[in-house]
């Protein structure tokens, strides 16, 4: 498990690339410059059941998120110092697999066979996610954002388009 993101936004040293992983013992964030030098890493506490998987970057915010499978925690790193944020701990048994963020600080992820929306407030607070809006799919992995759309990737490899408003299949 683990996941990937890349912070395309910074001007100074080109882009930056983001990893999550797991190792003995710990959780482990890491950040590289666009040559794959090493820059910064915040790891974890000790948990060999957390399983991270996803890895949702907001260049709005500059924060990363992250799920904690085996615990459904939510985990937030500040990109640019990679401190620990907070971890939202509330979320259910939600079974999460990845996360994608907007422009506007949204935040959606996939988890079961469903694609559910917070707003960054809401998913600060620990709070419910967005009841008005969640979309139905079977079998989905992975997530990104492209303009008004969502496209998530599934176990076949099928990937579907959605409308990011709605959760409307396209």
């Amino acid at each position: 498990m683990g996941g990937f993101a890349v912070d395309t936004n910074s001007s100074v040293n080109g882009p930056y690339f983001y990893i999550v992983d797991q190792g003995p013992q710990r959780t482990r964030f890491q950040k590289f410059d666009q040559n794959g030098n090493f820059i910064a890493s915040y790891t974890g506490p000790d948990n060999d059941d957390d399983n991270p998987t996803g890895l949702g970057y907001s260049r709005e915010y500059n924060e990363l998120y992250s799920a904690a499978l085996a615990s459904d925690d939510a985990i937030r790193i500040n990109s640019e110092t990679m401190a620990f944020l907070n971890q939202n701990t509330s979320l259910g048994d939600v079974n999460m697999r990845d996360f994608a963020i907007d422009n506007n600080g949204d935040i959606f992820t996939i988890y079961g066979n469903t694609i559910i929306r917070w707003t960054r407030a809401q998913f600060i607070a620990n709070g419910a996610p967005n009841n008005n809006w969640a979309t139905a799919l079977a079998n989905s992995m992975s997530i990104c954002i492209r303009s008004n759309s969502l496209y998530t990737i599934g176990l076949s490899h099928q990937i579907r388009e959605h409308n990011k408003a709605n959760g409307a299949a396209l």
